[in-house]
């Protein structure tokens, strides 16, 4: 009976050792798999990696969105238009008081002359330059809009750094597990 008890024990031994050593794999596996987690966690919150991220949408919704206003310009260039009228339209109030033949008689003689016609040139770049201001108004605008995200790039930038901030302080009980792990890796026999 004593060397079946030996044997007994024997095999109890040799299966605590085995179990032993699947469980410090499982631990060692465990760790390897939290400290990769904790790695791809650290890279996602990190300030640096969310300001890049911030920057790259921040600078293709601009850039989509300047696109979109150059090309609304482009598509209705009765805005142009829309501003010269509201230039000439206190002249439109002198001119009303002339009487409409009269000055008909005095634009056709007047466009028959050099002057005429080079004024006639004038008020054409004229036109052109309105519609290039309506551009540059529209880029204007678009500046604007760009400098006011990135300022509201730069609130969220800080938001984000003060929450990691708050990471960075619950992290040591992440450190207490992972020391607590060590231990038991260390006590197991190898």
């Amino acid at each position: 009976m004593n060397a079946k008890h030996d044997v007994s024990v024997n095999v109890l031994r040799m299966e605590s050792e085995r179990t032993r050593a699947a469980l410090a794999g499982t631990v060692s596996e465990l760790r390897e798999n939290v400290a990769n987690t904790v790695a791809d966690i650290k890279t996602r919150v990190s300030p640096a990696h969310i300001k890049q991220e911030l920057k790259d949408y921040v600078r293709e919704e601009s850039q989509d969105l300047a696109d979109l206003l150059q090309h609304k310009v482009r598509e209705n260039p009765l805005q142009a238009v829309a501003i010269g009228v509201a230039l000439a339209y206190p002249l439109w109030g002198m001119l009303r008081t002339i009487p409409a033949p009269l000055m008909m008689v005095g634009a056709g003689l007047w466009f028959v002359t050099n002057r005429g016609k080079k004024t006639a040139d004038l008020v054409t770049s004229k036109a052109g330059e309105l519609a290039g201001t309506a551009v540059d108004q529209v880029s204007d605008t678009a500046a604007s809009m760009q400098a006011k995200a990135g300022q509201t790039f730069n609130r969220i930038s800080d938001a984000v750094t003060d929450g990691s901030t708050t990471l960075a302080l619950q992290l040591p009980c992440f450190f207490t597990v992972r020391a607590l792990s060590d231990r038991l890796v260390s006590s197991a026999p190898e």
